[in-house]
């Protein structure tokens, strides 16, 4: 993700195609694990998709300071507004396996920018089945929205919907699940799918991230708090058993 955004400092007004070899994407690699295989895997997965998120987050945050002004609410506006990079298509196909060394270092990594945009820009393209309500809302009444990093938490709810189930939660093309589409704008119910998540924890944190409000969806760093203090009562659990 680093070498992603230092091109970005470098080279903002130009267009560049990054190469790199990875094996296989999260979509492909999921399709041939059971339940089981999948939740061996989740935690290294989560962990690493969560990494690549932050460093789109925290993008150029050492630029806010160098720019600070005496003005206080134009510092706060420019550090919530004006710097944080939105992904706009994270799925599971835009999320690949990589090893580097020999295979000695394996991680996720999150590909596929060339939608990517600073939060509070405006932008068009949009991957369907993963986007947000205010996404495909906007594409369906043809107005342009702001980039929001919110945007990319709904994704990463559907992601590890996906991740849970091994099934999307709306595949963005049937025309059978277009019931699937009108409950994601209008954000009333999300039982009848949430219900194939068999871990209740996992389940209410992706209730959290789709939630259509943009003003009440889980942000990173919540999710990060909650996910360290549930992994923390399991492991206290556990040692008290």
């Amino acid at each position: 993700m680093q070498n992603i955004t230092q091109m970005v400092d470098n080279y903002p007004e130009q267009s560049i195609i990054v190469c790199e070899c990875a094996l296989y994407d999260l979509e492909t690699f999921l399709g041939h694990q059971d339940y089981i295989q999948r939740h061996e895997e989740k935690g290294n997965i989560i962990k690493d998709i969560v990494s690549g998120l932050l460093e789109l987050q925290k993008h150029n945050i050492g630029k806010i300071f160098e720019n600070q002004t005496s003005n206080l609410y134009e510092f706060i506006n420019q550090f919530f507004e004006l710097f944080f990079i939105v992904h706009t298509e994270l799925s599971p196909g835009n999320i690949m396996f990589f090893q580097e060394n020999n295979g000695c270092v394996e991680s996720w990594k999150l590909i596929d920018f060339d939608t990517a945009c600073f939060a509070s820009s405006y932008y068009a393209k949009i991957k369907m089945n993963y986007s947000a309500p205010e996404v495909i809302r906007a594409q369906e009444e043809g107005i342009e929205i702001k980039a929001d990093f919110s945007m990319d938490m709904f994704s990463f709810g559907l992601v590890l919907y996906f991740i849970e189930t091994g099934r999307h939660y709306w595949d963005g093309w049937d025309i059978e699940n277009e019931e699937v589409k009108r409950e994601i704008i209008s954000g009333n119910k999300y039982s009848s799918l949430l219900q194939n998540i068999r871990d209740q924890n996992s389940c209410w944190i992706i209730k959290s991230l789709l939630v259509k409000d943009i003003s009440h969806r889980m942000k990173l760093d919540r999710f990060m708090v909650i996910t360290r203090l549930t992994s923390r009562l399991f492991v206290y659990l556990v040692i008290q058993y």
